[in-house]
């Protein structure tokens, strides 16, 4: 599976939102339309088959945005600050400041509610579902995880806990090469994948994790 799979989920919600791409880097820092509030949109791609999302602004008026997955992938959220709710399949989950959220998502419908002035900040991280598999293999080439596996009979399953201290460092340091000029991209990915790891190990691989599927 390529990258361009992933990278147009991302592309199809923000064409939903009318951002506006920035003269400075128009492929990777864009703003809401000023009619619709304010902030930005940060796209970084440490490596070909990883997307970065740093979101930071506010919408004046409650938004609801629906679209269709194109492909399916893996995403982990960290929710720094203001709500985001998700409705996929008949079920409503929430994104909320201080929460680490795994999800699983094959070709779904999916609509994202937001409510009007309320500041919004998150960091994302999307992979194909190759690039998880190859994480999930182990030094022998053998794999006990499978994407199909955890979804099971669902289009889409989401995880959830509080952020975790050494989590929290690591997203600090993250964020801060969001923010840094001249980062390189090994930096970035770096930070990325210890993120990824922690996730990957609470929620799939720790047995005694007290982490809930919902």
């Amino acid at each position: 599976m390529s990258s361009t799979h992933i990278q147009e989920n991302f592309h199809l919600f923000f064409d939903r939102m009318n951002l506006e791409p920035q003269h400075v880097d128009q492929k990777t820092h864009l703003t809401l339309h000023p009619e619709m509030g304010e902030g930005y949109i940060r796209r970084f791609l440490p490596r070909y088959d990883m997307e970065v999302v740093v979101s930071d602004y506010t919408f004046y008026r409650s938004q609801s945005i629906s679209l269709s997955t194109k492909s399916p992938m893996v995403e982990l959220n960290f929710c720094l600050k203001g709500e985001r709710g998700i409705r996929v399949q008949g079920k409503e989950h929430q994104l909320l400041p201080g929460l680490c959220s795994l999800q699983f998502m094959s070709e779904v419908e999916a609509r994202f509610e937001y409510g009007g002035n309320e500041p919004f900040h998150m960091l994302g991280i999307g992979i194909p579902v190759s690039t998880f598999h190859h994480f999930m293999e182990e030094s022998n080439g053998e794999r006990s995880i499978e994407f199909r596996q955890v979804l099971g009979k669902q289009l889409f399953r989401i995880f959830q806990e509080k952020l975790s201290p050494a989590a929290s460092v690591a997203l600090q340091r993250v964020m801060q090469h969001a923010a840094k000029p001249g980062t390189k991209k090994i930096e970035m990915e770096t930070g990325v994948l210890g993120l990824l790891s922690m996730a990957f190990q609470s929620f799939l691989l720790d047995k005694e994790t007290a982490s809930v599927p919902l």
